[in-house]
């Protein structure tokens, strides 16, 4: 906050390796929500972990918003650490939304979201097979839908997904 307006601000002026390192606070509003890299590799990382930094996506029926949103093949040295995510509404979808991307999402709390935690999915058939999503440290709990939904190849250790609408884990890949 010291040097940018909103967390997507300090990620569009990053480049390739980048880190942005976000303050504790909860980030709410245009430009704190809906966050996306842009397919570049970059570290979005909170400076004192999930329990202080929040990104509340304060959305609803028929204002729906998801805290991430990744399209831009991005692969597993881009990265999302340390953030609470919650109150995501992405008509069944999810508060991390992945597609074509294989970031690595570690240490982040995802819960109260209306839909699931993170969906991993491709919209490119030759991606599908390459596409493979990291998730380490996680807690995923109290979403809708499901803690973790994903029809990508994943990487899932020390999480704990709890409590979740439908199932914890939907796997149709799963490398040990």
């Amino acid at each position: 906050p010291d040097d940018y307006p909103t967390i997507q601000a300090g990620i569009d002026i990053a480049q390739e390796r980048d880190t942005v390192l976000v303050a504790p606070g909860t980030y709410t509003g245009d430009g704190n929500r809906d966050l996306t890299f842009h397919g570049v590799n970059l570290v979005l990382k909170s400076s004192d972990g999930a329990a202080a930094t929040i990104i509340d996506c304060q959305a609803g029926y028929m204002d729906n918003h998801w805290g991430f949103y990744l399209n831009g093949f991005e692969d597993s040295t881009a990265l999302i650490d340390g953030f609470t995510i919650k109150n995501s509404y992405t008509d069944e979808l999810a508060a991390v939304y992945l597609t074509t991307s294989s970031p690595t999402i570690a240490n982040c709390i995802i819960t109260e979201n209306d839909g699931s935690g993170i969906l991993a999915v491709s919209d490119n058939f030759k991606w599908a097979n390459r596409q493979r999503v990291h998730i380490t440290g996680c807690t995923i709990t109290n979403n809708s839908a499901y803690g973790i939904y994903t029809f990508s190849r994943a990487e899932i250790r020390n999480c704990q997904i709890s409590y979740n609408g439908i199932d914890g884990i939907y796997l149709l890949w799963a490398d040990s």
